[in-house]
């Protein structure tokens, strides 16, 4: 059984939305799925796991060019740095560029993952079965290989996913999507009796206006057919990637019911929205320098992590304490953090710009320009003395304390 998702994740764009895989090669594809994760442990309090989430095209066969997605997870409590990834050239698998060989992660952070795709070649003579993609994961001087478990069949079934879609691709939480799966018939026979079925249980998705399967009476050899459901996520519903069980099923030429199961990824999140000002901003009004506070405002409905905010020097804006870059971290929805720094503006500069870059919970990096408007609050000017005022009010305390004296020395 495979799992492909209708997402775009780091460094991946476009995975495949589709599976197929010939009914008597099932035992081989669940010996597959056990062997397609290894462990492999590393210095620093880094532990990974290395795992195959798809390929393309499937099921493979020889000579095939394959699209491959390989996903390395740090599983440890520490970050990973200068994480090198190579496929090794083993038949019958081959890769034929060094940029398909060999992958590099700079950073992956405690309990994330880094998704790469390569492609790989097999053999022309490739033997049918299970076949072994081999890995090596190298980080600094420990090394250790994984084996990553590909199909290989010498004819394709009848029926296949030929492509699985979600309208918008990323779904907000109590927002309305669609789910498209197209299925088509690779052979030259009738099918009788398609469904598919899809397997709402454990997702916070569920079918509008319609049930969770479909179906149609026949599907002739060469010819395709798009299954549309109608979803609704739960509005309390958690950012991350749902994976939806598809079975399908149909009736072959010979009256034999055949099945396969499959799963479609989904995505939940929302764009980050995110507010930044100046919360204080106290400027002396002789040198116009002094304490600015800086408040980043998460308004969204999702964590923001690794904020961090650059002011961009120039044009009459200079940093005068140690550094321009101020590192916020991470700001749950409806909350803030602020940002101290030192600012020094010239006459006549109306707003200081500043960078925030970012990640959401998918891990998607974002990176906004704000403008800040300027509103100083000079101190000098609170504090300056107001003369006309004092000299009234000594002089009608020296009044009335010679009026007072001239009525005393009468009496």
């Amino acid at each position: 059984m495979k799992t492909y998702q209708t997402t775009q994740k780091q460094r991946a764009r476009g995975i495949p939305r589709c599976i197929r895989h010939a009914a008597p090669l099932l035992t081989l594809l669940l010996v597959m799925v056990g062997t397609a994760h290894a462990t492999l442990l590393t210095t620093g309090g880094s532990s990974f796991d290395i795992s195959l989430l798809n390929y393309e095209p499937v099921p493979a066969q020889p000579g095939d060019i394959l699209d491959v997605w390989i996903t390395l997870e740090n599983e440890g409590s520490a970050p990973a740095n200068d994480i090198t990834i190579e496929i090794i050239d083993t038949y019958p698998f081959t890769t034929d560029s060094e940029d398909d060989r060999i992958k590099f992660a700079s950073t992956i952070p405690a309990q994330e993952s880094f998704l790469f795709k390569t492609k790989v070649r097999v053999d022309s003579d490739a033997d049918v079965g299970t076949n072994y993609l081999h890995v090596r994961v190298t980080q600094g001087s420990v090394q250790q290989e994984a084996d990553l478990a590909i199909t290989i069949v010498g004819e394709t079934s009848s029926l296949n996913v030929a492509r699985a879609e979600v309208q918008p691709a990323v779904i907000a939480p109590g927002e309305r999507a669609t789910l498209s799966i197209v299925v088509e018939n690779v052979g030259n026979t009738l099918l009788r009796n398609v469904e598919a079925s899809l397997d709402f249980d454990d997702v916070d998705v569920a079918p509008v206006e319609s049930g969770s399967s479909k179906s149609i009476d026949k599907l002739p050899g060469g010819s395709s057919h798009e299954f549309s459901f109608p979803l609704l996520a739960d509005p309390d519903a958690a950012p991350g990637v749902y994976k939806i069980p598809l079975t399908l099923t149909y009736t072959d030429r010979a009256g034999t019911n055949q099945t396969e199961e499959e799963s479609i990824g989904i995505v939940i999140g929302s764009t980050p929205e995110l507010l930044v000002y100046f919360d204080k901003l106290d400027l002396s009004a002789t040198d116009r320098e002094g304490t600015a506070v800086i408040k980043v405002v998460n308004k969204g409905l999702d964590e923001v992590k690794l904020v961090q905010l650059d002011i961009i020097e120039g044009n009459g804006v200079h940093v005068t304490s140690e550094s321009a870059q101020l590192y916020v971290g991470n700001i749950d929805n409806d909350d803030y953090e602020n940002a101290q720094v030192r600012l020094k503006l010239d006459e006549g500069v109306t707003a200081v710009p500043v960078v925030l870059t970012f990640k959401d919970s998918l891990n998607r990096e974002y990176k906004q320009r704000f403008m800040l408007p300027v509103r100083i609050t000079e101190k000098s000017e609170e504090q300056q003395t107001n003369w006309p005022l004092i000299i009234v009010i000594v002089l009608i305390v020296l009044g009335g304390g010679w009026w007072l004296f001239r009525r005393r020395g009468k009496r």
